[in-house]
C-alpha cells in the first residue's frame, strides 16, 4: 500500500481529506486508519464528527491515540453513532510509524536518535560510508525525518554540515555543541546549503 499525507498547520487531518476524496462513496463504506480519529476541537474540527457525518459503516483503526486529549474518545464517538469500530489491526506496525509522536505524548520529551561511528580502537570517526549522503542514500533519507541534528563543534571545521539530498527535502536545524565558552567554533562557509 502506498500513501501520501500533506500536512500544514491548521489543515484538516488525513481522515477528512480521505472523506473529501471519497465523497458519497464513503456512505456505508469501511475506512482504515493507522490512528484513532480525534474527537476534540483544536485547530480543526473533530475527525470523528466527519466520520459520523459521512455515515461510515465501519472504521478499522491500527491503534488508540496516546494523546490524552483523544485517548479512546474518538473510538467511543464512532461507536455511539453506530459505526462498527475494530481497533488493534497491525498495531505494532502503526506504533513504529509514529514512534516519535508516541514518545512525545507519553514522556513529554523529544524523540532522540544517536548516530555515531567508532573506529576499532574506540575513537569517534567522522565517516559515513560511500554514497550514503547522496540522494537515495541512507543518511540523506534519514536526515529529512528529523527536526534537528546536534553536531560537535570540533567536527564542523573539517566536515560539511549534513544536509539531505532528497528532492524537496526539509532540512534539519543544526545545533552546535561546544565544550565551553572558549571552545572555538569554526564553520566552513564555502559549502552551498541545499535548503
Amino acid at each position: 500500500m502506498v500513501g501520501c499525507v500533506i500536512v500544514k498547520a491548521g489543515q484538516p487531518h488525513a481522515e477528512v481529506f480521505a472523506l473529501r476524496d471519497a465523497g458519497d462513496v464513503a456512505e456505508n463504506a469501511t475506512a482504515y486508519g493507522s490512528l484513532e480519529p480525534c474527537n476534540h476541537y483544536g485547530r480543526t474540527p473533530p475527525c470523528s464528527e466527519a466520520m459520523v457525518k459521512a455515515k461510515l459503516k465501519e472504521f478499522v483503526i491500527g491503534m488508540i491515540d496516546p494523546n490524552p486529549i483523544v485517548a479512546s474518545r474518538g473510538v467511543q464517538r464512532l461507536r455511539d453513532s453506530g459505526i462498527d469500530v475494530v481497533v488493534g489491526v497491525e498495531k505494532e506496525l502503526c506504533k513504529r510509524l509514529i514512534e516519535a509522536f508516541i514518545h512525545k505524548m507519553l514522556t513529554g520529551k523529544p524523540f532522540v536518535t544517536l548516530r555515531y561511528s567508532l573506529s576499532a580502537n574506540g575513537q569517534l570517526l567522522n565517516q559515513l560510508g560511500e554514497g550514503v549522503t547522496n540522494s537515495g542514500g541512507y543518511y540523506s533519507q534519514l536526515l529529512q525525518e528529523y527536526d534537528a541534528v546536534i553536531l560537535s563543534a570540533s567536527l564542523t571545521a573539517n566536515s560539511p554540515f549534513p544536509t539531505s539530498q532528497e528532492p524537496g527535502a526539509n532540512q534539519p536545524l543544526w545545533i552546535l555543541m561546544a565544550g565551553g565558552p572558549s571552545s572555538p567554533i569554526q564553520i566552513r562557509t564555502h559549502r552551498k546549503c541545499s535548503f
